[in-house]
């Protein structure tokens, strides 16, 4: 429908599928508009490189870390800046377990959503004691500052 009524083809959009087509619609309907990506921009504003570099260990996180996530989100990115970073996430259907901790398959899907903080906050130990970090009560003061 927007093909005949505006002669744009909104299917094939770089970054006109993020937000749930949003880029798209707002193309399709505006007579100019520029898309990018919003993970670009973003990291570009807070610096993310520099702070990544400057980083002992990175965590990020995704919801559910699946094949869209390589896809321009938040996880590809800081994997892609540090390809050593944990991913923390809800539910892992990726087919990758390497560096990756999901609650659900660790703690069941009822529990996870029950007692996310309770099961995020286990989730990190076990993180810090997969890479050998010291001492315990470093990790457990971390936890409890975030509280």
């Amino acid at each position: 429908m927007l093909k005949e009524l505006r002669d744009k083809d909104i299917s094939t959009i770089p970054h006109g599928g993020a937000a749930g087509g949003v880029g798209a619609g707002l193309y399709a309907a505006m007579r100019s508009v520029e898309l990018a990506s919003g993970m670009s921009i973003i990291s570009e504003k807070m610096k993310l490189e520099h702070l990544i570099s400057q980083s002992d260990i990175v965590i990020t996180g995704e919801g559910k870390y699946d094949y869209q996530t390589k896809f321009g989100k938040v996880v590809s990115k800081v994997k892609s800046l540090s390809p050593n970073a944990l991913v923390l996430c809800g539910i892992n259907e990726s087919g990758s377990s390497d560096r990756v901790f999901d609650l659900v398959s660790r703690f069941g899907l009822e529990k996870s959503i029950e007692s996310t903080q309770e099961c995020i906050e286990t989730i990190i130990e076990e993180m810090m004691n997969s890479m050998y970090w010291s001492p315990q009560q470093k990790v457990n003061s971390c936890i409890n500052n975030s509280t």
